[in-house]
């Protein structure tokens, strides 16, 4: 499968759609070309529906089509050029993540004292997201959200795709972190059960799964966990009107019934991969 980023216009979707449908020779499987359609979204857009939209089935298309065709090679050349361009450099991140090591850790480990969630093991596109939402003012805005509110200056120290790509590099080349221990007294047993609704997406494991857009949890330490929830919960995270993955979340945490609720699935995430 090929996974186009950066389209900026939907001219050059159509052209991608067009370069993909040559490349399959008319294939009926399922092809996604990934839209950025804000700096703070990506948008997956399914290749059947593409071809199959009305819009598309004109005459104005049909030539866009058969010019694509023939100009396919330099197309491709081009896109997977700009992939490159926008990879990460661990190298260059290194250096990058000495603000973030005063909090999160030398190894991504985390801080209980310092508020400092664990990030090593965590994907790279969750991590671009986070960092993005904090830059463009998604995330940590919100006044009773005082730790986000401390991590939006901090983001701001890696502004910019090519320096967030670059310590977004370093910190995946992290080892995973030891499982936090359980610090607010929930029981991971009580907590499984609710953990099912969260299996449906961040995976029986909490290892997520970036096609139902869920990071991983496994192993995150129980307080952030909780901070996480109760926000979700509370309205303090997952209100802003271009948070829509956060927005989600705001409807799983209602799911928990009560506090109790919170640390006893807190817990449980905790323990995950041991």
């Amino acid at each position: 499968m090929l996974n186009f980023l950066l389209v900026e216009s939907e001219l050059k979707l159509i052209i991608l759609a067009t370069l993909l449908r040559s490349l399959a020779n008319e294939d009926t499987r399922f092809y996604q070309v990934i839209e950025r359609t804000e700096p703070q979204r990506i948008r997956m857009m399914d290749f059947n529906f593409l071809t199959s939209s009305r819009n598309l089935l004109t005459g104005e298309f049909m030539k866009l089509k058969n010019w694509v065709t023939t100009g396919a090679v330099t197309i491709l050349s081009t896109v997977l050029a700009l992939s490159i361009q926008a990879a990460g450099d661990p190298a260059k991140g290194k250096a990058l993540y000495a603000t973030c090591a005063s909090c999160h850790g030398a190894n991504g480990e985390g801080n209980q004292a310092l508020n400092a969630p664990a990030i090593a093991g965590q994907q790279e596109w969750y991590l671009t997201r986070q960092l993005k939402n904090y830059q463009d003012g998604i995330r940590g805005t919100h006044s009773k959200d005082v730790y986000g509110m401390q991590m939006r200056p901090m983001s701001m120290v890696v502004w910019g795709e090519k320096k967030t790509a670059d310590v977004v590099a370093y910190i995946t080349s992290l080892p995973d972190p030891e499982n936090a221990a359980i610090t607010l007294g929930g029981d991971p047993t009580v907590g499984q059960a609710n953990y099912m609704v969260c299996a449906a997406c961040h995976g029986a494991n909490g290892e997520g799964n970036q096609a139902l857009n869920a990071p991983r949890i496994a192993g995150q330490f129980d307080w952030y966990t909780h901070r996480q929830l109760m926000n979700w919960k509370n309205g303090v995270r997952g209100t802003h009107p271009k948070d829509m993955y956060g927005m989600q979340m705001i409807g799983m945490a209602a799911t928990l019934i009560d506090e109790t609720a919170v640390k006893n699935i807190s817990a449980y995430i905790a323990n995950l991969g041991k």
